[in-house]
């Protein structure tokens, strides 16, 4: 494996466009299938990517920008990747702006000791996931989902099935941590975790969760928070058939 993007790696302040590619069985040190370091944007439309693999962060694509690039990603699927470390599907730092929508991330796995199996995020300014599927993913802190870092801007999550994650410690669904963050129509179903929140973790200072589904998540908690303040917003969510052991 090589050290960065097994089928596509980008460096340097430029941004790519990729449409309608397949990227299956690549391997890399990091970023199993694209990697797009020191400061390169990426603009990918309709992209399947499946059996890619990483030994350290993003199975199958990794960003790590220090002039804070942008990635925007719309339409494909992200299945059955593997990493070391963090990001099983994907894994995101140091960036200006990310907008994933209309994804299929499925049977994801960031390994032991690991945070986000399907999605790792961490000082991303600007975040935007939508109208997309999220399933069946690994690690052990947020399954689906790990967040992390100080979002200057937006921080929406909408329209999202977050279905059957599992983490083996916290966040089964996903962990936030940050502010500022939306939460809004999202379905959170039969989601694990073996410590606590089996739905969703929130360390963060401001959120507002709104209009969701909590249903059939186990072993801990459908939402666990901490360091909330008294601008949480919880309003017009569904809690139903959620247990705790």
């Amino acid at each position: 494996a090589g050290a960065y993007g097994g089928g596509m790696a980008v460096s340097g302040e430029n941004l790519v466009s990729l449409n309608r590619a397949h990227f299956t069985g690549q391997s890399a040190g990091a970023g199993g299938a694209m990697a797009a370091i020191n400061g390169a944007s990426l603009d990918l439309q309709d992209i399947l990517c499946r059996y890619n693999e990483s030994d350290f962060r993003g199975g199958t694509l990794l960003m790590d920008g220090t002039e804070h690039p942008s990635l925007v990603w719309k339409g494909g699927e992200i299945r059955d990747g593997r990493a070391g470390r963090d990001g099983g599907a994907i894994a995101l730092s140091n960036l200006r702006s990310v907008d994933l929508s209309e994804l299929l991330m499925e049977s994801n796995d960031a390994g032991e000791e690991s945070y986000g199996g399907g999605i790792y995020l961490e000082d991303v300014e600007a975040v935007t996931v939508q109208n997309s599927r999220i399933s069946a993913n690994t690690a052990a802190f947020g399954g689906g989902i790990y967040e992390t870092g100080t979002f200057t801007d937006t921080d929406l999550w909408r329209n999202l099935v977050l279905d059957g994650n599992i983490a083996h410690y916290c966040g089964g669904a996903c962990f936030i941590g940050g502010s500022g963050t939306q939460f809004y129509n999202n379905s959170v179903i039969s989601n694990h975790a073996d410590t606590e929140g089996g739905g969703i973790v929130v360390h963060i200072n401001t959120i507002q969760i709104r209009n969701n589904l909590f249903y059939h998540q186990e072993d801990g908690a459908a939402l666990q928070g901490y360091s909330l303040t008294a601008q949480e917003a919880l309003a017009w969510n569904a809690w139903w058939e959620n247990t705790v052991d």
